[in-house]
C-alpha cells in the first residue's frame, strides 16, 4: 500500500486498510517532526481527507509553483505531480483516510485522466461535503468492516471516484449564490449546503461574509427555501459529524475542537439538546442516529 511519503521526519501508522484492484483504502496516524519537509511524486491519485486534528501548520505546492497553500482537511494529490511541502513549525500529527486510485481504474470507469483542477489551493484545500462524507464512510467501514465488506468498499470507490470528476467539472462553474423571491437558487442552496458540510465548526456570520452577504438576509433566504433555519442546519450537520467521529473511535475531546465547541461541556449540551442522549452513548452502541 502506497505511503504518502518516505523521510526520517515522518512516520506514517496504518491502522486498518484494503487494496482492491486498482484502488487502496486506509485509515492512518501520521506524525512528523519540527522542521520537516518534503518533496514527493505519487504514483497513483491520493485523496485524503483529516479526521482530527481538523487544521495543521503544513503549507505544499503542486507541479513546481512558487505559491504555497495551507493543507486543508480534505486534499486531492494527482498523480505523477510533485508535492512540495515548506518546512513545519514545529511537530505534529494527524488522523487520516486515504484513497489511492490509478490510471487504470480511472480508464476502467471511461476516463482517461482527471483534468486540471486549477492552483495548488485549489487541490489542497478541496470543499466537497459528498468527498468527505463517502471518505468517513469507507473510514467506518475499514475500523469495523460488516457483511460484504468488499463489495461496499467497491461501491464506495466508485462513489468518490464520480464525485470527484463532478467536483472537477463544477470547480470550472459560476460559484455566486443568488435568490429570487426571497428564496436561494439550487445552485445557491446546493453551495451553502457543502459549505456547512465541509466545516460544520462555522458559523452563520462566516458563510454569510464569504457568500458577500448579510447573516440576517442569508439566514431569511435559507430559512424561507428550506423550512427551518439555517442555526439549526449547522446544528444539526455537527451532530452527523460527531457520530462519524465518534464511529472512528476519536477522542471526545478532539471531536468537540474538531467541530467548534469551547470544550467537551459544550458539546456534550450540544448533543444532548439534539439527540436526547450523551455522545457516549452513540459511541456504545447504545443510542439510534435519529436526531430531533
Amino acid at each position: 500500500m502506497e505511503r504518502l511519503t518516505e523521510s526520517q521526519d515522518f512516520q506514517e501508522t496504518v491502522k486498518a486498510g484494503k487494496q482492491l484492484s486498482d484502488f487502496a483504502v486506509s485509515v492512518s496516524d501520521f506524525r512528523w517532526n519540527a522542521r520537516f519537509s518534503t518533496r514527493y511524486s505519487p504514483t497513483r491519485h491520493l485523496l485524503v481527507t483529516r479526521l482530527h486534528p481538523y487544521q495543521v501548520e503544513m503549507f505544499g505546492a503542486l507541479g513546481g509553483e512558487s505559491s504555497f497553500s495551507r493543507l486543508g482537511p480534505l486534499i486531492y494529490f494527482p498523480a505523477d505531480v510533485e508535492i512540495a511541502t515548506l518546512e513545519t513549525p514545529t511537530q505534529g500529527k494527524s488522523h487520516n483516510i486515504v484513497f489511492a486510485f490509478s490510471n487504470n481504474w480511472l480508464e476502467r470507469h471511461g476516463f482517461s485522466s482527471i483534468n486540471n483542477l486549477g492552483e495548488s489551493r485549489q487541490c489542497l484545500d478541496l470543499t466537497s461535503a459528498c468527498l468527505t462524507m463517502y471518505l468517513h464512510r469507507t473510514g467506518s467501514e475499514l475500523l469495523n468492516p460488516g457483511m460484504a465488506s468488499d463489495f461496499l468498499l467497491n461501491s464506495l470507490a466508485e462513489a468518490l471516484t464520480v464525485e470527484l470528476l463532478n467536483h472537477v467539472n463544477r470547480s470550472t462553474r459560476d460559484k455566486r449564490v443568488r435568490s429570487t423571491g426571497g428564496r436561494l437558487d439550487t445552485a445557491g442552496l446546493h453551495r451553502v449546503l457543502e459549505m456547512v458540510a465541509h466545516d460544520p465548526g462555522c458559523r452563520l456570520s462566516d458563510l454569510a461574509a464569504e457568500l458577500g452577504w448579510s447573516a440576517g438576509h442569508l439566514g431569511k433566504a435559507f430559512r424561507n427555501t428550506t423550512g427551518i433555519s439555517l442555526h439549526k442546519h449547522i446544528a444539526q450537520v455537527r451532530i452527523g459529524w460527531a457520530q462519524e467521529l465518534l464511529k472512528a473511535e476519536t477522542p471526545i475531546k478532539q471531536v468537540a475542537y474538531r467541530l467548534g465547541f469551547s470544550g467537551v461541556s459544550a458539546f456534550s449540551r450540544a448533543y444532548f439538546n439534539e439527540t436526547g442522549h450523551r455522545p457516549s452513548d452513540w459511541r456504545d452502541g447504545a443510542a439510534p442516529s435519529a436526531m430531533h
